[in-house]
């Protein structure tokens, strides 16, 4: 069936600020009409939206149709506009996600699958909003814990207006550089994520996938945040890349064939297709 374009109101808001069409929010439903579930996917912090193109094919040929989410400065626009981005955004587009999926699917199983920024932004959300909006959920190294190097960019990006991207050229939705207020948004997430003391909003069936040595995420925090916050129904798989084609090697990213290699990338959709056949 093919690509579809989002709903009006959230096609002509990313036209108007100029996103390429490659870049926005949209459908890729596969060739079914009776779809097994329907996925919510969501970047990280500038990665480029099309950059999920194998899983949404393998999501795809599971029979499970996909709207993938552009978060607001990641639509290969002018890089102005990510210099005004705000949590609140954040959180609007993710809400504005999950509403697409309610409304084209009632009555179909909802799944989100977010990668590092976006895992942050959708469960802040959540927790926030007090309602746990998907069946079940696969965070890919999401932003939740960071290794303390990384807490180093708030301070940071108060006094620059942007700070050289380290993630990987052909991924970049934005190059060279990050937009600081980015960061902010990021960081502020993060202290809100963090204040909250009881998690169960959360607690639904999850699956957490990421390499033990993640150089931005702490594999160790978030196995202790869910010990410590008893989120038994999250699941912790270590995921490594064999023989990443990557120009510099970099274990946070692991989206593709081409980060984690053909063997690492067999292994990691085969652990996404064992959890969706249990929903």
């Amino acid at each position: 069936m093919g690509e579809k374009p989002a709903t009006k109101d959230l096609a002509a808001r990313e036209t108007e600020s100029g996103y390429q069409p490659s870049q926005m929010s949209r459908w890729f439903r596969a060739d079914t009409r009776a779809p097994r579930a329907v996925v919510l996917l969501i970047h990280g912090l500038n990665q480029k939206p099309s950059s999920w193109q194998a899983l949404t094919e393998a999501l795809n040929a599971w029979d499970i149709h996909v709207f993938r989410l552009t978060l607001r400065g990641h639509g290969g626009a002018a890089f102005e506009n990510m210099k005004p981005v705000t949590m609140a955004d954040w959180r609007q587009d993710f809400m504005d996600g999950a509403a697409e999926l309610a409304k084209a699917y009632p009555g179909v199983k909802k799944v989100l699958i977010a990668y590092s920024l976006g895992g942050l932004v959708s469960q802040e959300t959540q927790l926030a909003l007090g309602e746990q909006v998907f069946d079940a959920q696969i965070l890919m190294a999401p932003s939740l814990r960071l290794k303390p190097y990384v807490h180093l960019m708030k301070p940071m990006a108060r006094f620059v207006p942007a700070i050289p991207s380290r993630t990987p050229r052909d991924y970049r939705a934005n190059s060279p550089s990050t937009a600081s207020a980015a960061y902010l948004a990021l960081f502020g997430l993060l202290a809100s994520f963090r204040s909250f003391d009881c998690l169960d909003t959360i607690n639904v069936n999850t699956l957490v996938l990421m390499h033990k040595d993640d150089e931005v995420v702490s594999y160790k925090g978030i196995h202790r945040m869910i010990g410590r916050y008893g989120l038994d129904r999250w699941q912790m798989v270590p995921v490594e890349a064999h023989n990443s084609r990557l120009e510099a090697d970099f274990k946070h990213m692991i989206i593709d064939p081409h980060s984690l290699g053909d063997r690492g990338w067999a292994f990691l959709t085969r652990a996404i297709a064992r959890f969706v056949s249990n929903l």
